[in-house]
């Protein structure tokens, strides 16, 4: 980040075998609190599809991004990691388009 890079991380630690998103790790909260970043929340649908868990090798198929809209997690979390990660999870939880992968 430090080299004008915007990393893209997935905060759940693992991939979902059911195709919902997974509870997020601590980490992210942290990261942002120490990074003092803006978050764009993204919300992925297809990957399973991709790279089933469990696959060594991704296939065909289809992946489709939702975005969300820029925030500041720490706004009005005083530094806590913890509020700021619910934030973050709140924010991509709530552009799942609830539909089946593609």
């Amino acid at each position: 980040m430090d080299a004008g890079f915007c990393p893209l991380i997935f905060p759940e630690g693992r991939m979902s075998r059911t195709g919902k998103m997974l509870p997020f790790k601590s980490g992210i909260g942290l990261l942002a609190a120490r990074t003092r970043a803006r978050i764009l929340p993204v919300y992925i649908v297809g990957l399973a599809g991709i790279l089933p868990p469990g696959g060594r090798w991704p296939g065909r198929g289809r992946a489709r991004l939702v975005f969300g809209e820029i925030f500041d997690p720490l706004e009005g979390a005083a530094g806590d990691t913890t509020a700021a990660t619910e934030r973050i999870e709140a924010a991509v939880g709530g552009l799942d388009p609830g539909e089946p992968d593609p």
